[in-house]
């Protein structure tokens, strides 16, 4: 980082003089009302635009993302990798919607990219997720996003270059920006090449019980709100084949 990108971070993380800057400090966006740690603003950077060009997953085709605090409640009647390769889809998702930005200047990187703009995305009930383009040049977007937990997608996809000219152009106004949100990037590059190739799982009978921030699946909050009261008070009784494989490693490290 330059001597004034260094400055502009200080200033935006309220880092004193006699500091170093730790992934721990907590930064404003802007004017926006969003303050979270540098650590997880970086997280979003990174799969926003980064990810995609990782030499780690160049050689795969697929990539499934579960958050790190995201965690299976069961056994999986189904093979979600199978279904997304039989359909052809280029994302499917756990949840939707999980987000919502309407930010002005995100139409401008829409026509920047596609030479068009979608102002609102939604769910059909076929499934699949639906566009309306911004017709009104004074309409400014409020495009719903896919929640981040857990999604299935087709990595070329992403890897074209006019995706990656709009994705960059997402974290590109200054480094370690969390105002177009990672889910804006998984969402919307899809949605752009093929509506019809964006599945949500629910409807396709896809119930994979994932525990995410309370909820399962993202959809409906269960009994026990953290993961360790699930699984020492349902998860390792019921759960033989979860039992064998993690019962002693579920722990609170505090």
């Amino acid at each position: 980082m330059t001597k004034d990108e260094r400055a502009f971070l200080d200033e935006r993380c309220n880092v004193t003089a006699k500091e170093n800057i730790t992934w721990f400090h907590r930064c404003q966006e802007g004017e926006s009302h969003l303050v979270n740690n540098l650590g997880y603003c970086w997280q979003s950077e990174f799969r926003t635009y980064h990810i995609w060009k990782h030499a780690a997953l160049q050689k795969y085709k697929y990539m499934m993302w579960i958050d790190s605090d995201a965690m299976c409640t069961k056994t999986w009647d189904v093979d979600p990798i199978d279904i997304f390769i039989e359909n052809d889809l280029n994302l499917m998702f756990n949840h939707f919607p999980g987000g919502l930005t309407r930010l002005p200047e995100l139409k401008g990187k829409m026509i920047s990219a596609y030479g068009k703009s979608i102002c609102r995305i939604s769910l059909t009930e076929n499934g699949d997720l639906h566009p309306d383009l911004c017709r009104d040049i004074d309409v400014k977007p409020s495009v719903r996003q896919v929640y981040g937990f857990n999604h299935i997608t087709r990595l070329d996809m992403y890897r074209n270059e006019t995706h990656l000219k709009f994705l960059e152009s997402l974290v590109s106004q200054y480094k370690f920006t969390r105002q177009f949100d990672d889910q804006l990037g998984v969402t919307l590059p899809a949605v752009m090449e093929d509506p019809s190739k964006c599945w949500d799982m629910y409807s396709h009978g896809i119930k994979l019980g994932i525990h995410h921030n309370t909820y399962i699946d993202g959809k409906k909050q269960g009994k026990y709100l953290s993961y360790l009261n699930f699984w020492a008070n349902v998860g390792k009784k019921n759960w033989t084949a979860g039992r064998a494989l993690c019962d002693g490693l579920v722990v609170d490290l505090g």
